[in-house]
């Protein structure tokens, strides 16, 4: 059972980047247990950013009658809409490449010998190991 679960593990670590992975790796680049460092500076910063609003002596009258302003509203809105378009074209065009172009090139030149080779070593080097 101690192998079944190691070799998960492993094939969680060596997972390939996909777009149908792409939520593995946006929660593995958000939430990394081994990286603690990056949780503690995204702490700081956002303690920093609350701090720096609280602090700031500029009337909230100017903050808000700018926040209210059409110019703002156009500006987030077409800033969002281009960043959300923009994202939708790179990840349609990585899916169209991946889908019709690298996917029946590498089934293509797939050899069934050599996966069940490769998952037979991988079996047998893994499963005389104590832990």
């Amino acid at each position: 059972m101690n192998d079944i679960i190691q070799l998960q593990k492993i094939r969680e670590e060596t997972r390939g980047f996909v777009p149908e992975n792409l939520g593995f790796f946006l929660k593995k680049f958000i939430y990394n247990s081994n990286a603690k460092s990056r949780i503690n500076s995204l702490f700081i910063l956002l303690v920093s950013v609350i701090v720096l609003l609280l602090i700031t002596k500029t009337d909230p009258g100017v903050v808000l009658s700018f926040l209210s302003s059409d110019t703002y509203l156009k500006i987030i809105s077409w800033g969002s809409f281009s960043i959300l378009l923009g994202f939708y074209l790179l990840y349609a065009s990585f899916s169209f490449i991946n889908l019709f172009f690298l996917k029946p090139i590498v089934f293509i030149n797939a050899n069934d010998n050599f996966a069940i080779n490769y998952l037979i070593n991988e079996l047998s080097k893994h499963s005389f190991l104590d832990e």
